[in-house]
């Protein structure tokens, strides 16, 4: 009978410290508030269970109350936000860690502050969710299988291909042609500057020499248009005399082309000795007598 009495003391003990800790940890969530419903689709693999916290702008409005699997690969998330928090329009949705244990838990992150709101039962759009621990350890097995990729790929192309003395006999090849380009450089300057030396000897030789006899011939040739010119001229005012003295009819060239009846005279004479010579062609033996010998 004892022992009856004991195992029924451990069974309700049990159940009680059961219906404590279920209890406790619903009335924690949230279960004698009353809330508003709002649903997210999820994509399969979420990891979001039921009583997972939501969060608004990092603080918790609500947890989720059901998680519901579509045969389209997402989850229907519904979740409970307290009465007393509105959701702006612009928020987004994404599953985030919560804690060390693998707990997930919803994060509502809002673009910008806005007054309006979503109601009760409206879907709130999932967006970009941020890189896990799993996500990032599996980024890094790919990015290292990728690089073991390119490693084989160098050793095959540089080391079993024989690369690498390839590149060696570029770079003694490049050296060697630095060198003959160095010399060759040098050998350029001397003779520029040897060239340089010649010119600056020659520009010396032209500004103290050549320079100065041009200057005199210059000089010369500049007096002797000076003589010209001024002769020219002084020939010019005497033409120029002599034009006006014929114009005015001055002198025998001025009278015989101012008098028009010495130019009738001129005409009568000339026409006389061409009829005059006209006649001796016709009648020779009229002006000259016949020559007899015997």
């Amino acid at each position: 009978m004892k022992r009856r009495d004991e195992v029924l003391v451990g069974i309700f003990t049990t159940a009680a410290t059961v219906i404590l800790v279920i209890g406790g940890l619903w009335f924690v969530r949230g279960g004698l508030q009353a809330g508003y419903p709002l649903f997210s689709r999820f994509a399969w693999g979420a990891g979001i269970k039921q009583g997972q916290p939501v969060w608004l702008a990092g603080v918790t409005v609500g947890f989720v109350d059901d998680v519901v699997l579509d045969r389209r690969g997402t989850l229907v998330v519904k979740y409970r936000i307290r009465k007393e928090y509105r959701v702006p329009k612009g928020t987004t949705a994404t599953v985030v860690p919560n804690g060390f244990f693998g707990d997930q838990a919803v994060a509502l992150t809002p673009s910008t502050p806005n007054d309006a709101s979503f109601a009760s039962g409206d879907t709130v759009p999932v967006g970009q969710a941020a890189a896990t621990v799993a996500v990032l350890t599996q980024r890094a097995d790919t990015m290292t299988v990728a690089l073991n990729k390119v490693l084989e790929s160098l050793h095959r192309e540089m080391v079993d291909s024989g690369g690498l003395r390839e590149l060696r006999r570029m770079f003694a090849q490049s050296s060697r042609l630095s060198a003959s380009l160095n010399e060759i450089a040098a050998v350029q300057s001397h003779e520029l500057s040897t060239t340089l030396a010649s010119f600056r000897r020659s520009a010396n030789a032209i500004d103290s020499l050549q320079v100065d006899s041009a200057v005199r011939n210059i000089n010369i040739t500049s007096g002797n248009v000076a003589v010209v010119t001024a002769d020219l001229k002084a020939t010019t005012a005497r033409l120029n005399t002599i034009l006006t003295k014929i114009e005015s009819g001055d002198g025998s060239v001025g009278k015989l082309l101012s008098d028009p009846a010495l130019y009738n005279d001129m005409r009568t004479v000339l026409a006389r000795v061409d009829s005059l010579t006209a006649d001796l062609k016709k009648n020779p033996r009229k002006y000259i007598p016949p020559i007899r010998i015997f």
